[in-house]
């Protein structure tokens, strides 16, 4: 199996060819979403956080009220994604019929 790409620009497109390949790819994808909003939290106090409100126009820095809503906004984001409503089982191995008959009385 080739290693899946998780750094793929967004408007690439990668062919999926197996399921463990799909997995693969949405753990990959949840662990860096994990990373970015835990990275956000984790800012700490004396760095200024600047966000963009509207393409094209300037950035703005956050006040302390604006921060700490933003950081409460990432919290909930984190708490709403952090478990995934799946996951993945492996397949059961199915069992040998004794003898290579379907019935399983070896003749």
């Amino acid at each position: 199996m080739t290693e899946v790409n998780n750094a793929a620009p967004a408007d690439e497109l990668i062919e999926i060819t197996s399921i463990p390949q799909f997995a693969a790819m949405v753990a990959g994808w949840h662990a860096n979403v994990l990373a970015q909003l835990q990275q956000g939290i984790d800012v700490p106090d004396d760095v200024v956080i600047s966000i963009g409100l509207k393409d094209g126009e300037p950035e703005v820095d956050l006040d302390e009220g604006q921060r700490a809503a933003f950081k409460a906004g990432l919290l909930m984001a984190l708490a709403v994604i952090e478990e995934l409503p799946f996951q993945g089982i492996a397949d059961p191995v199915p069992e040998t019929v004794a003898g290579g008959d379907e019935e399983g009385t070896g003749q």
